[in-house]
């Protein structure tokens, strides 16, 4: 079958819309037809190099559609289902401030961080810098103030329930995360959405699939 996608073949070059041949789902695998797909720093991170990846290579992660197909032992989902995909894989088997997040993945303020609160709280590295970024920690001042430094990927969440929380207090009215849209944008618009975000433009940009824009 024919899928639509955008395709990184080098670092830090532009990503190519091309129509790909895509097999069956496999033994464990399901097939989604997308429906909207978020413009993110963690893909980025791949485009520039800071994460290295095999290539060429299709973005996937922070992406929501139906399920239209179903591999081989797929026992928690049904076609039809409205999913959302995740950046990691769970297995499903079970400032002055009280708490500091740095979401940037930038080293300087990731130190920074560390001086925002105050005694026997903590501060959690959310952002991804390069992998050889290094930081000098404040050894004696942790210890006196009993500062826990931490990472999180995801909030440290099983995103397989999270997801399905945060979908339902959308639906609710309680979580208004459409908000945090600031631009839609085609496929083919794929590196308009990627220089949005590396130039700071407000909210979130989000690609859409096969969408009327009326």
């Amino acid at each position: 079958m024919k899928a639509r996608a955008a395709v990184m073949y080098g670092r830090n070059g532009p990503l190519f819309v091309e129509d790909l041949e895509l097999s069956p789902p496999h033994n464990g695998e399901v097939l989604i037809r997308m429906g909207a797909a978020g413009g993110c720093h963690s893909d980025y991170h791949v485009i520039s190099g800071q994460a290295a990846h095999d290539l060429p290579v299709v973005f996937r992660h922070e992406s929501a559609g139906e399920v239209v197909a179903l591999g081989g032992g797929v026992k928690h989902l049904s076609i039809g289902d409205h999913v959302v995909l995740g950046g990691i894989s769970y297995c499903g088997d079970w400032r002055g401030a009280d708490r500091v997040f740095e979401a940037v993945g930038k080293s300087t303020l990731q130190r920074a961080a560390i001086e925002y609160f105050r005694p026997g709280r903590q501060v959690t590295f959310v952002g991804l810098d390069s992998n050889d970024v290094v930081i000098d920690l404040p050894t004696a001042g942790i210890t006196r103030s009993e500062i826990a430094v931490s990472g999180s990927i995801y909030g440290s969440s099983c995103t397989t329930r999270v997801f399905q929380a945060y979908a339902q207090h959308y639906m609710n009215g309680d979580l208004p995360i459409d908000r945090l849209i600031g631009r839609r944008y085609e496929l083919d618009q794929i590196n308009d959405a990627i220089g949005g975000m590396l130039s700071g433009k407000p909210g979130c940009g989000v690609i859409r699939f096969d969408w009327d824009q009326s």
